[in-house]
Parts: C-alpha cells; sequence; structure tokens
C-alpha cells in the first residue's frame, strides 16, 4: 500500500534552491532529459534519497504528471511518501 500527502510549499522552495555538488547536478540533469535511465551508486549516508527527492521536485510536475518512487522497505516507503512531491507515489 502506498502513503501520498501533500507536501508544503516550503520544502518544494527548499528544494529548488538547493546548491548540489557536480555529482548531483548531474543526476538532476539526467532527471531533466525523459530519456535516461539512472542508477546511483553511493556510500550510506552520502545523500542518494536527498538527491532524488531534490530532483524530483525540480522535475516531477514539469516532466511526469505521476511518478512512483520505490523502496526496498515498507518503513522507507512510508518516509519517503512524506517527503516527495505529490504527483509521486512512494511504495515498496
Amino acid at each position: 500500500m502506498a502513503f501520498t500527502r501533500t507536501v508544503p510549499k516550503s520544502q518544494k522552495s527548499k528544494a529548488m534552491e538547493m546548491q548540489g555538488t557536480d555529482q548531483q547536478q548531474a543526476i538532476w540533469d539526467c532527471l531533466s532529459d525523459s530519456s535516461s535511465h539512472i542508477i546511483v551508486i553511493a556510500r550510506a549516508g552520502t545523500g542518494k534519497t536527498t538527491t532524488s527527492v531534490n530532483g524530483l521536485f525540480r522535475v516531477a510536475e514539469s516532466l511526469w504528471p505521476s511518478s512512483v518512487f520505490c523502496a526496498f522497505g515498507k518503513a522507507i516507503a512510508d518516509e519517503l511518501a512524506c517527503k516527495v512531491p505529490p504527483t509521486v507515489t512512494a511504495g515498496t
């Protein structure tokens, strides 16, 4: 079962204003190209979720009318549901 909620505008603004690293910007650029497939390989705690969520805020409403963010566990999917844009469904 997937959970969704409305994300405050302040969270969207924060995501749009975030200055990313060169690696994060490369990921966001790939997200902007709807023909790209992305695999991010990184260690724990390096910002994969933050990068992904911020990238979704940057492109979700303009490129994708609806999207799915898959997680490997229910607890993580529930946490993601509180972070992603309203057009994104988080689930397992």
